[in-house]
């Protein structure tokens, strides 16, 4: 059998796939150093509905679709802002950090220190830190956990079987949000491929990270660049999962445990900047299985 890397992992190929078990991945995209620095026209007076100019982005990705949470926050939170015009009122009033999103109209253009916070107050960057964009599980074709010399513990397949994953197409479309009307596309930025290779034994991985990469192109429009940041990936964890019950194991007993307990390889035990849901801002957690599927046996030798 030839080995194949295609995409995402590098997996033994045979029939051992064939009978449903998996290494399932969760895989989250992350997001930094954000900036806009061109004219983006999303909310806008001649728009109703509107909370003019300020409003959240959202991200959609290969990680996961744009909704209104921190996935790519701006600067402006509970603000005093003033237009050209010097009429003054409180902006970014909700619990979202936001941006200026009608930089081409008279009223909001730069330079204006109370409407753009950078490059002396004609640009825009970011306020907070690290983003989660995404987050995503992915199940990996594996082995079924076997010994290497007869009669001792599974060292071979499971999860350990998983020795590279890559992202494939890395994109992040930015949406201005609306709550009522369409939202506005303000611009897709490409990034380069972004690939790990997860520390696993047979149960599961440990918590991995890509490097960070800057962007590579842009799309609608593909120029002028608008916004620019810095994207990475992480593998937060993975965990063994038997789907049909068709492993046997080379130690005569085992338990069937819920993935909330779930530990996996204890070779990485120092926290990493990970968030495992995109909806509230990120913090520091350790690794931890807590949002998987429970219905799915993961399998301990006992």
């Amino acid at each position: 059998m030839q080995t194949s890397r295609r995409l995402a992992v590098a997996v033994l190929v045979g029939h051992h796939f064939l009978t449903g078990q998996v290494c399932r991945l969760s895989v989250a995209g992350l997001n930094q150093k954000r900036r806009v620095v061109g004219n983006v026209r999303g909310e806008c007076p001649a728009e109703v509905v509107h909370t003019v100019p300020f409003g959240n982005w959202g991200v959609t990705s290969p990680f996961g679709q744009k909704h209104d949470s921190h996935q790519f926050d701006g600067w402006c939170h509970n603000a005093r802002v003033c237009d050209n015009t010097g009429s003054c009122t409180n902006a970014c009033v909700d619990r979202w950090y936001e941006w200026n999103s009608c930089t081409d109209h008279p009223l909001y253009r730069p330079p204006n220190c109370s409407l753009f916070n950078s490059a002396n107050c004609t640009e825009q960057a970011s306020s907070t830190g690290v983003n989660v964009h995404g987050t995503k599980y992915v199940d990996v074709p594996v082995r079924c956990p076997t010994a290497s010399t007869g009669g001792g513990n599974a060292d071979q397949g499971g999860c350990k079987d998983v020795t590279q994953f890559t992202s494939g197409v890395n994109f992040m479309s930015l949406y201005e949000l609306d709550p009522v009307l369409t939202d506005e596309l303000v611009q897709t930025i490409y990034f380069p491929e972004l690939t790990v290779k997860p520390v696993c034994d047979v149960l599961g991985c440990a918590p991995v990270g890509s490097e960070w990469v800057e962007p590579s192109s842009w799309d609608s429009p593909s120029a002028p660049a608008k916004v620019f940041a810095q994207v990475a990936m992480v593998v937060n964890w993975g965990g063994f999962l038997d789907l049909n019950r068709a492993c046997r194991w080379p130690t005569p007993t085992f338990g069937s445990v819920s993935a909330a307990s779930f530990s996996g390889p204890t070779s990485r035990q120092t926290p990493l900047p990970l968030h495992l849901e995109s909806n509230s801002r990120p913090q520091r957690l350790y690794l931890q299985a807590r949002n998987s599927p429970r219905a799915s046996p993961v399998y301990r030798c006992a």
